[in-house]
């Protein structure tokens, strides 16, 4: 895949993603575990201060996978508010 093709391939990725989508052609979104025994359930996503984390399975290698999708709040500050 080359510069422009994939390019146009992230521009086609979903800001928000769901299980069952598929991320590039590579990974498929998986609903991810959160507890155990009778408390576990499934989420679309895990979300902490920094971002959201997302379970995808890798069509080609067969393994599961975390994918972080940085906080917007964050990665849209300033640079000079960022670095020092």
């Amino acid at each position: 895949m080359g510069p422009a093709e994939r390019a146009e391939a992230e521009a086609k990725v979903p800001l928000e993603w769901k299980p069952g989508d598929v991320l590039l052609g590579l990974c498929e979104v998986w609903p991810v575990a959160v507890g155990w025994g009778k408390y576990r359930r499934e989420v679309r996503f895990v979300e902490k201060g920094m971002g959201r984390v997302y379970r995808v399975r890798h069509r080609q290698w067969q393994m599961d996978m975390a994918v972080k999708q940085g906080n917007r709040v964050l990665t849209q500050l300033p640079t000079r508010i960022c670095s020092r």
